[in-house]
């Protein structure tokens, strides 16, 4: 695997908007084999994505990242505290966009 490029400018670009939408999606924990701080980190990953994305409004609404949100703060098992945590962050983060 080669690195790509990082930060503000992996955002911007296209497969950044990608990674964006795939990180939501595998946080969201597709079975019992997703690691609940594996789920926190991808999470982390879609918020520092989201805070560069040159359109934020956009990229709440394209990449329907909010429902994968709402779904993560209503699972149950062990160590999805952290999970949460980070989910109640970005969900905070886009309130205040649609707000403004």
């Amino acid at each position: 695997l080669t690195a790509g490029p990082t930060g503000p400018a992996a955002a911007a670009a296209p497969g950044g908007q990608a990674a964006a939408a795939a990180a939501a999606a595998a946080a969201a924990g597709r079975g019992a084999s997703s690691a609940p701080i594996l789920r926190a980190k991808l999470l982390e990953v879609a918020r520092l994505m989201y805070q560069h994305y040159p359109r934020p409004k956009e990229f709440i609404m394209k990449y329907r990242i909010q429902e994968v949100l709402l779904r993560l703060l209503e699972s149950e098992g062990r160590g999805e505290d952290a999970v949460k945590v980070e989910a109640q962050k970005l969900l905070n983060a886009f309130h205040i966009n649609v707000l403004l």
